[in-house]
């Protein structure tokens, strides 16, 4: 079947042509004032396939991008160069080439041409909508993730610049949510304000989580030793802590406190 692709003269073609070459796809090229059309004949469908591929890629390096820049030019001008280079890397990945390539692929099964900018303008609607939300959700997460690294190093400054209470606090996390803290010497530590806290609020993890952060800043050990690492019940409450303690966190594969 010939099979006629027509794309915007203004924009390089030198990447098609050289997939079609290596792919050894048989082609004719032809220019109008505004236009250039490339004629090929779909008889296999391996062929179908790597043109759908050239051109899933040719549309995220000559569409999706620079829809993507201009997105975030009119809405987040104050962005930084990195950030914007993280959602380009987030956004154009392989596994967006693949799922463009199967759209194209859907489209030249039943279609006996291309015409490239119309299939964006009228095919790709909402695709591209889609690409819109999926920034502005890449970019909440950003300031959420920049809100907790400033907050942890608020944390940091406060731990570093207070004297330690002690030298040492083991932390033992139990099956059933709780934990408790030891001393240096395996000694209970007394914490009537933890005690009084997850007595009242006994089912909610999460505040647990959250009083022995602040137990631990209170108490600003300088050494903290984790018991039964695999008892928490997400890995954010100890990302947390070596966060804030960095090298001064360490883990226990064993012992008589993690038995208990």
């Amino acid at each position: 079947m010939c099979f006629t692709i027509g794309l915007e003269k203004k924009l390089d073609i030198k990447e098609i042509l050289t997939d079609f070459n290596q792919n050894k796809i048989f082609y004719s090229v032809c220019h109008t004032k505004n236009n250039t059309f490339i004629k090929t004949f779909l008889d296999k469908e391996e062929i179908i396939k790597q043109i759908s591929k050239t051109f899933s890629k040719y549309i995220l390096k000559n569409y999706v991008k620079p829809f993507i820049l201009l997105y975030l030019s009119n809405y987040y001008d104050s962005i930084s160069e990195n950030q914007k280079d993280e959602i380009l890397s987030d956004i154009l990945s392989e596994s967006e080439d693949e799922y463009l390539s199967k759209k194209v692929y859907g489209y030249i099964k039943n279609e006996h041409s291309l015409i490239v900018k119309g299939y964006v303008d009228f095919r790709l609607k909402d695709y591209f909508l889609s690409i819109s939300e999926r920034i502005d959700i890449i970019l909440e997460d950003m300031a959420i993730k920049n809100e907790y690294y400033e907050f942890i190093g608020y944390l940091k400054y406060f731990v570093n610049m207070h004297m330690s209470k002690y030298k040492e606090i083991n932390v033992v996390k139990y099956l059933s949510g709780s934990y408790e803290l030891y001393d240096e010497n395996k000694k209970i530590i007394n914490n009537n304000t933890k005690n009084e806290f997850m007595f009242e609020f006994a089912d909610e993890n999460f505040c647990i989580n959250d009083v022995l952060i602040n137990d631990l800043i209170n108490f600003c050990p300088q050494k903290v030793i984790i018991h039964n690492k695999e008892n928490f019940e997400t890995k954010e409450i100890l990302n947390t802590v070596e966060h804030i303690f960095d090298k001064k966190t360490f883990y226990c594969t064993g012992c008589d406190l993690c038995k208990e």
